[in-house]
């Protein structure tokens, strides 16, 4: 059961990215279709294919140029799809992020061409970076291996039930060195084994392995050097508001009627220091933008069409750790479990029960978030508009922005449901050619 569930969460995380996808409309090294729908100057960026992806150092920026010769050989003055045809860009997860790097990135090699871009809209992209790879994936890391510890002990704790000497030692022993395997190293090497070699994508994030030797995975951390060179950079700073102020009562000594002094309460006011993030938006600010985000907030949806059978057996585990914590009470009433550490064990039990019944939860903490589109953050699929919010000096950096929000989609469905959700861009794509 276990294995099980680690195998799904760890496949669901990583391999929605990897949709397979028909090459013969589009250039294998950019990931880009210059023609996508029977519109002309609706330019897709698919997102990034981490299916048998193995260590590599160029990252995101190659993957740039190429876009920039293949744009201008099919938008340029001699182009062949259309002489100063315009353009819009539509990218979908890291596509996203490649299409607003993208914007910047032309504005700076060919400002002419650049005034051909009418727009960027993204689909669930991890605009700001993938939260799951936040501090290059150790919060992930941390929270799977509490998951894998939870899970452990409550399998731990079950087949304790078994235990009815006191000092008993097979369990103990048994259990302890047997199903802690992997688990002291935390959840990385039980995750590797259970996923085996075909899936090396994982190594970097679960291993913490040398990221740049994994660049692309590396671009796609926020606040990389990539993100902060084309996209946005932030950064948290403490700034005096500009009107509020904090007040508190103090004593101030006065002379009165000879000199005498005497005490008075009075208010004091100092300026309110406010945590906030300034930001420096690299991406143009007038350039019109469509965030279209999923909200979808179900992991395992995403494991379509298993889904079902997954949560099956989710539940059936958890009904399994709920009654061996009761047998472990019932054990305490008794007063066998008193001596075969049957409190302990319950404690465990009870905590893979609640880990079960909290599936999404718990998937939710591995993501980064818990309002997200299945895979990635709410908050990663967007730009801020505005910069030191919350301080008064509040600053526009982006200006012509829309965003919507969609509950019925995820990661996967919001980018390839042809029938609906392909029109919510194509809708925007219209309406910034022209058309």
């Amino acid at each position: 059961m276990k294995r099980k569930i680690l195998f799904f969460v760890l496949v669901i995380i990583f391999k929605c990215f990897c949709f397979a996808v028909d090459l013969t409309e589009m250039e294998a090294t950019s990931r880009v279709r210059y023609k996508y729908s029977d519109i002309s100057g609706y330019v897709y960026f698919e997102g990034f294919n981490f299916d048998g992806y193995k260590a590599e150092t160029k990252g995101i920026e190659p993957m740039l140029e190429k876009t920039l010769e293949l744009l201008r050989f099919y938008y340029g003055k001699n182009g062949s799809i259309g002489k100063n045809q315009p353009f819009v860009f539509v990218g979908h997860s890291q596509g996203g992020l490649r299409a607003l790097a993208m914007s910047t990135y032309l504005k700076q090699k060919d400002p002419q061409l650049y005034k051909q871009l009418k727009g960027v809209i993204t689909l669930s992209g991890i605009d700001k970076g993938l939260k799951l790879l936040e501090g290059q994936g150790s919060v992930a890391r941390s929270a799977l291996h509490s998951d894998v510890i939870t899970l452990t002990n409550g399998v731990r704790g079950t087949l304790k039930v078994l235990n009815f000497k006191g000092g008993e030692i097979f369990t103990d022993i048994l259990l302890y060195e047997l199903i802690n395997v992997g688990v002291g190293e935390g959840a990385n090497a039980l995750a590797n084994y259970l996923l085996g070699e075909n899936f090396d994508f994982i190594y970097p994030v679960l291993n913490n392995a040398n990221i740049n030797n994994y660049a692309q995975i590396r671009d796609m951390t926020p606040q990389s050097n990539f993100i902060k060179k084309y996209v946005i950079e932030e950064s948290t700073v403490y700034k005096q508001h500009k009107t509020q102020k904090n007040s508190h009562l103090a004593v101030e000594w006065r002379r009165g009627w000879l000199g005498i002094p005497y005490p008075v309460l009075v208010t004091k006011y100092t300026p309110k220091v406010v945590k906030t993030v300034q930001v420096n938006m690299k991406v143009d600010k007038n350039l019109p933008l469509v965030f279209i985000t999923g909200t979808n907030s179900n992991t395992l949806s995403l494991a379509n069409p298993h889904e079902k059978s997954i949560r099956n057996g989710v539940t059936a585990a958890g009904n399994i750790f709920r009654s061996a914590e009761i047998a472990h009470y019932a054990k305490c009433v008794l007063g066998i479990g008193l001596l075969t550490g049957s409190i302990p064990a319950a404690i465990d039990c009870n905590k893979a029960a609640n880990w079960c019944g909290n599936v999404d939860y718990e998937l939710g903490e591995i993501v980064g978030e818990q309002k997200h589109d299945g895979l990635v953050a709410y908050s990663s699929q967007y730009l801020p508009t505005k910069s030191l919010v919350s301080t008064g000096y509040d600053t526009s950096v982006l200006t012509n922005v829309k965003q919507k929000d969609y509950s019925q989609y995820n990661h996967m469905n919001i980018a390839y449901n042809e029938s609906e959700s392909k029109k919510l861009a194509e809708q925007y794509v219209k309406s910034f050619l022209g058309k």
